[in-house]
């Protein structure tokens, strides 16, 4: 196996994780990923501009 083909299995089974932790959510009337994260946008706006730095040094040590 193929480290790309890895790499690929292994994100593809997190998405698949992910969009069952957000239908589990939703059928359970609890608050969904996105919720949860602008709740604590909200609360701490700091973590808003962490996030943001850490997206943007991601972006530019891979693109930039």
């Amino acid at each position: 196996m193929s480290v790309d083909l890895l790499l690929f299995v292994v994100a593809l089974a997190f998405a698949i994780f992910l969009f069952a932790v957000e239908a589990y959510c939703v059928a359970t009337g609890k608050p969904t990923i996105s919720a949860r994260i602008q709740a604590l946008g909200r609360s701490a706006p700091l973590v808003i501009v962490i996030a943001s730095f850490f997206a943007g040094a991601a972006l530019i040590h891979f693109f930039g």
